[in-house]
């Protein structure tokens, strides 16, 4: 059995602390999700979430633009945190975006534009972050906790959009540290969402 070295366990301790952090059940506040773009674009984003019960909500804005130079909150309201890390009534989370090549103001997508979104369900193992000695955790989004992803381009027309980046930290103004995911390369794109033709 290999004996871990005091820098190993000195890390592992601090990804303990701040796991018991961010599920701390004291936390009254609900979970939010941040979005920021990465290169020239200009996005035009919705973040959606499907509870346990197939409940179908649309977080706060519904929409609002995506750019590189700043991140945009969304706010996903109660999102019950358990003792365990978990959010049991977290069942997916949907990321949709519209590109723009430039910041219209008061706009919203058209019904001609086509949108791009991914569906990240609570079992996909891009949720899970390192936890030491090879062992991984899930860490869901849930409340007092803020999840932040990274979108980039592909430059592939029908995935266009990818994620880039991932991470979770306490929903506080100063909050004591990250988890970060890992998100393999061009993995996880945004795919063109199908058109509703069922009117014509």
């Amino acid at each position: 059995m290999q004996t871990p070295t005091r820098h190993s366990a000195r890390g592992a301790a601090r990804t303990l602390l701040l796991i018991s952090a961010l599920s701390a059940p004291m936390l009254a506040q609900g979970g939010a999700i941040e979005l920021q773009g990465s290169g020239n674009e200009a996005l035009l984003c919705s973040v959606e979430y499907t509870s346990h019960g197939g409940r179908h909500f649309v977080a706060f804005p519904a929409w609002n633009w995506v750019l590189p130079y700043g991140k945009t909150r969304y706010e996903l309201g109660w999102l019950y945190a358990a003792d365990n890390f978990d959010s049991p009534d977290f069942e997916s989370l949907t990321l949709r975006c519209v590109r723009r090549d430039r910041v219209i103001v008061g706009e919203v997508p058209g019904s001609d534009e086509p949108s791009y979104s991914i569906e990240l369900k609570r079992h996909d193992p891009l949720w899970k972050v390192p936890f030491g000695q090879g062992r991984w955790s899930r860490q869901l989004p849930r409340n007092g906790t803020r999840v932040s992803f990274r979108i980039g381009s592909t430059g592939l027309p029908l995935e266009p959009l990818r994620l880039v980046s991932m991470k979770i930290r306490e929903d506080t103004i100063e909050p004591r540290g990250k988890l970060r995911y890992y998100v393999p390369a061009n993995a996880y794109r945004l795919a063109i969402d199908e058109t509703d033709d069922s009117g014509l």
